[in-house]
């Protein structure tokens, strides 16, 4: 996929999607374990395109926070030759606990449960 930036108008880059497996659980419920999930992604995706100066992943999953859950993705961006690394994360919104109990009681996965609740297939791949 070719991509122009708006700030760099004149600069173009090449966006090559590799599926990466997680190397966390399926329902990340911690930041550190969504974190790490990320920085896999990130890494895996740089060494299986020789060509790319970066490699991006994404890791989203919950999070509890006081007596609250809320969700919450995380990005890494690792650069070739540098080994430098950028981080960041999305704003988190709190879950339902009609949400919650299907993840913690039912052992379901937030995609799983969106697709059920939208009526639609592979919501984590377009809307998230």
């Amino acid at each position: 996929v070719l991509f122009r930036s708006m700030c760099f108008p004149e600069a173009t880059s090449t966006v090559v999607p590799i599926a990466v497996e997680s190397a966390v659980s399926a329902q990340p419920l911690s930041a550190t374990e969504r974190q790490e999930g990320a920085r896999h992604r990130a890494e895996v995706a740089l060494a299986a395109v020789p060509e790319a100066r970066f490699g991006v992943g994404l890791e989203g999953g919950v999070e509890h926070i006081g007596d609250r859950w809320f969700e919450c993705g995380w990005m890494y961006v690792v650069e070739r030759g540098t080994g430098r690394v950028g981080v960041g994360s999305s704003a988190r919104f709190e879950m339902s606990q009609k949400i919650m109990k299907k993840i913690l009681e039912e052992k379901k996965e937030l995609a799983e449960i969106m697709d059920e609740l939208t009526g639609k297939t592979d919501v984590r791949s377009g809307l998230g």
